[in-house]
């Protein structure tokens, strides 16, 4: 529940800021907290993959930046 409390009140903030793509926010709230949650699951082969972090964040930067707006 901290993860998605922490996930809608990010969202909910930029969608204020008109900083995303016009994106129902229910559907990228619950799309987001799936992938979020889907890593916190499966942390252990983040841990067996640590010298692939930064191809780790590229991915991830990337598609969030995919949602921004502008």
């Amino acid at each position: 529940e901290y993860i998605t409390g922490k996930v809608n009140a990010i969202v909910s903030k930029l969608i204020q800021e008109n900083q995303l793509k016009a994106y129902d926010d229910d559907v990228l709230k619950n799309l987001l907290n799936g992938w979020f949650m889907h890593i916190a699951i499966h942390a252990k082969n983040l841990k067996e993959l640590a010298d692939k972090k930064g191809q780790f964040i590229a991915i991830y930067r990337g598609f969030l930046l995919s949602l921004k707006d502008k």
